[in-house]
């Protein structure tokens, strides 16, 4: 499903996916994780995580479309090992991936329109480090082996500062034998952090490999859907290689204001906040999502059991 020509440039082949577990809004209780991986092995921490990604195994089922789950893996590696002191990553990554499959498991064992990603962030918390691609490929692999050893169908970076570094990542991609997608660090003007133009780092790292190697796609990260208008707007002819958009802003209705919507449109994302669905200008995008708006909790409004064991 996810080879670069495999995905139809419709919107109903599109997947739904969610924001950083880190940026979580307050619905699920998760603000300001430093890593989201710190949840495992916790009871509270993993009812946590239950809170953050049943909304949106939900929304999928709800809306008949197709999900993709990150595992909470996204800083869980050796070189961030000065931030989160000595622990065995390899086990936490396998644990993620664990996670996830289980919560898809248990919510629907016939879920077959949500897919698993192995998500994986920058090398360094050090913003303005600048690695070599063979670096960049040295630090990333251990992770990216075990993440496709665990089954993963898709390995997501993450905030990726730099072209050399998403360049590492692809040669990492490629050496475990599994697709990637590629959200590349920019502001909102479309500037990676070393100042490098996002249209051209895109140029760059496909210029770089024969088109069977080169990254299912790009994603952005953005605050909001009209931020995302105008940095798709500024790539020119590199926008059609975006391929994932992803807000920190509210994007979903959660089920309490869903019923209360007087209109859904049928080519519109499901319960999308009116005027956020950026396919129909850009039917490339195969991947889109963000946060839900915030919901009241009920007394009784079920809730799934922890999965601790």
């Amino acid at each position: 499903m996810f080879q670069q020509s495999s995905m139809a440039s419709n919107s109903q082949a599109s997947l739904i996916t969610h924001s950083a577990v880190e940026q979580a809004s307050g619905l699920s209780g998760l603000v300001g994780i430093p890593a989201a991986f710190s949840l495992l092995n916790d009871p509270g921490g993993e009812e946590a995580l239950i809170g953050f990604y049943g909304p949106y195994l939900r929304l999928a089922r709800e809306a008949r479309t197709g999900l993709l789950l990150e595992a909470p893996s996204a800083r869980a590696t050796a070189a961030w090992g000065r931030t989160w002191g000595a622990r065995d990553f390899s086990a936490l990554n396998r644990q993620a991936v664990s996670f996830v499959t289980l919560l898809r498991d248990y919510f629907d064992p016939a879920a077959s329109y949500v897919r698993i990603a192995g998500a994986l962030g920058p090398v360094s918390p050090n913003v303005h480090s600048a690695l070599s691609p063979e670096a960049a490929l040295l630090a990333h692999f251990e992770q990216a082996e075990c993440l496709a050893a665990a089954g993963v169908d898709l390995l997501v970076g993450s905030a990726i500062p730099t072209a050399a570094e998403a360049i590492g990542l692809t040669m990492t991609a490629a050496a475990v034998e599994c697709p990637l997608l590629v959200y590349l660090a920019c502001d909102g003007t479309g500037l990676l952090r070393d100042g490098q133009s996002l249209a051209a780092a895109i140029a760059e790292i496909d210029a770089a490999f024969p088109e069977a190697l080169r990254p299912f796609g790009y994603g952005i990260t953005c605050g909001s859907h009209r931020m995302a208008r105008t940095i798709l707007n500024g790539l020119g002819s590199q926008a059609a290689r975006v391929r994932a958009v992803k807000l920190t802003s509210p994007l979903f209705q959660p089920a309490v204001q869903r019923g209360t919507c007087s209109e859904v449109t049928e080519q519109g994302l499901p319960f999308c906040v009116s005027g956020a669905d950026l396919r129909a200008d850009f039917p490339q995008i195969a991947v889109f999502g963000g946060a839900f708006l915030k919901e009241r909790v009920t007394p009784d409004r079920p809730r799934l059991p922890c999965l601790a064991a």
